[in-house]
C-alpha cells in the first residue's frame, strides 16, 4: 500500500513540476526514467525500513543456586562485620566493597571478586563460627575481638599459626583469715 501511494506521489509531483513544453518523443522517455527511478529509490527506502534491526537488551540470567550462594556470602560479610546490606543474592556495589574490605584484611588481593577459595574460605569460617563461637578458646575470642578477630584466627590456624588466648590474670588464692583463738584464764591459784 505505501509503495502504490508512493510511486502515485512521484507522478502527481512529477506532472506539476515539469513545465509543459511541446510534447516530444524525449520528453516521454524523460519522464518515464524519472518515474523509474523514483520508483527504485522508493522501493530502497523501503526495504531499508525492513532492514534495519532493532537493538535489544540480553540479559544474562542468574540462576538461583548462583543466587543462593551470593545470598550466603552477604550472610558471612555481615556477620564478620563487613556491612554489604541486605542479602538479596545480587552482588552489587556494597558487596564488592565488602569483599575488597575482607580481601584486604585477610592479605588476598582485594579485587572485590571472590576466587573459589576465597569463598570456601569465607563461607567455611562463617559455618565454623556459628558451630564453634561459644567453645574455648573462641568464645574468649569473639568476646574481645569480634567476629573478624574469629576471621583472623580461622586463617592464621590454617597458615599454622597457634592462636594465642588473652590469658585472664590470676589472683592468688585467698587465703583464710587466721581465726582468733579463744584465750583461756589462768587458773586461780588457791590460796595458803
Amino acid at each position: 500500500m505505501l509503495k502504490r501511494n508512493l510511486c502515485a506521489s512521484l507522478v502527481a509531483a512529477s506532472v506539476i513540476v515539469v513545465p509543459v513544453q511541446r510534447a516530444q518523443a524525449d520528453e516521454g522517455a524523460a519522464l518515464l526514467g524519472g518515474l523509474i527511478v523514483g520508483g527504485l529509490i522508493g522501493n530502497e527506502i523501503a526495504k531499508n525500513k525492513q532492514r534495519r534491526t532493532r537493538t535489544t537488551t540480553t540479559y544474562r540470567p542468574t540462576y538461583s543456586a548462583e543466587r543462593e550462594q551470593n545470598r550466603q556470602v552477604q550472610h558471612a560479610l555481615n556477620y564478620f562485620g563487613y556491612n554489604v546490606g541486605g542479602a538479596d543474592g545480587v552482588l552489587g556495589r556494597r558487596s564488592r566493597a565488602g569483599i575488597s574490605q575482607f580481601q584486604a584484611q585477610m592479605g588476598f588481593n582485594p579485587d572485590g571478586y571472590l576466587d573459589g577459595y576465597e569463598r570456601d574460605f569465607l563461607l567455611g569460617s562463617h559455618q565454623r563460627a556459628l558451630a564453634s563461637s561459644h567453645v574455648a578458646p573462641y568464645n574468649q575470642i569473639l568476646a574481645s575481638q569480634g567476629p573478624s578477630g574469629l576471621l583472623r584466627t580461622y586463617r592464621n590456624e590454617q597458615l599454622g599459626i597457634t592462636t594465642t588466648t588473652a590469658q585472664q590474670p590470676v589472683a592468688p588464692a585467698p587465703v583464710p583469715a587466721p581465726v582468733p583463738q579463744p584465750v583461756t584464764a589462768p587458773a586461780p591459784v588457791p590460796a595458803p
